[in-house]
């Protein structure tokens, strides 16, 4: 599966947004968009930069694609982190609402994660059969 990187370039509504890569790069409507943050890690006792880690903040897909952009709307829903497979969770996470968008980091909880321009993101291709 073929992965682009690209960036948050703005935050449209509670629910999309849009990122710095379009068709020119290769971006296909329905593509999976994850937005990432970086994690600075320090030794706790001497607070010596130990290194990074990048963790996943949020699930888009693209529900448009522009020449330069896409836009990316909110997939995840509140509360589906837990992936135990059972009739109860399939009938009930469709009813889950949808995480939203915060712009201000005060407001970020479970149901709203903090996302800002810049913020790094990967679009993974969906993939395609081959002849």
């Amino acid at each position: 599966m073929e992965a682009i990187r690209a960036k948050v370039a703005e935050i449209l509504t509670d629910y999309q947004l849009a990122l710095n890569v379009g068709r020119l790069k290769g971006v296909e409507r329905g593509a999976t968009v994850t937005i990432y943050r970086t994690v600075e890690i320090s030794d706790p006792d001497t607070h010596e930069p130990l290194g990074q880690v990048t963790v996943p903040k949020l699930t888009l897909r693209v529900v448009d694609v522009q020449e330069l952009l896409c836009v990316a709307e909110v997939t995840e829903r509140v509360g589906a982190d837990d992936t135990s497979l059972n009739v109860g969770f399939i009938l009930t996470s469709a009813w889950k609402p949808l995480k939203r968008i915060a712009t201000s980091k005060g407001f970020d909880d479970s149901s709203s994660i903090w996302i800002q321009a810049g913020d790094a993101a990967v679009i993974q291709l969906r993939e395609t059969a081959t002849e």
